[in-house]
């Protein structure tokens, strides 16, 4: 992954390590990836065609029309799951569902990656 991409991601980010979410390098990057099903037919090639944008601590998965899975790894060893629009400069939080853990990491984060993942009587 190019640099320049890495520090785009970083700079989009209001918070980050030092909010309560952990530094991510390559070898924790791919166990998220793993945790959600990066196989040929996995949940990574359903939510976003194998596209993956890491980010200081975590993963960014683009899914389309602006819209963005973020999981990021949390102090806790749990994850966050976010559904995010982008437009711009400006960023949109569509969803989040925090304290997920590995077993059911795969499951949220393919709900997040669809079009309609979770209605107003849903808590997400």
């Amino acid at each position: 992954m190019p640099l320049s991409q890495l520090i785009a991601a970083t700079t989009r980010l209001e918070d980050g390590p030092a909010d309560g979410f952990r530094p991510t390098g390559p070898d924790e990057r791919a166990t998220i990836l793993a945790q959600i099903g990066d196989g040929p037919l996995g949940n990574v090639a359903a939510i976003s065609g194998h596209r993956v944008v890491p980010l200081p601590d975590g993963v960014e998965l683009p899914v389309s029309g602006g819209v963005k899975v973020r999981v990021r790894l949390t102090a806790s060893d749990t994850y966050t799951v976010q559904r995010v629009r982008v437009r711009g400069k400006s960023e949109k939080l569509l969803g989040e569902r925090e304290n997920v853990h590995a077993d059911s990491l795969a499951a949220v984060a393919y709900r997040a990656g669809m079009y309609e993942s979770y209605g107003d009587s849903e808590e997400w």
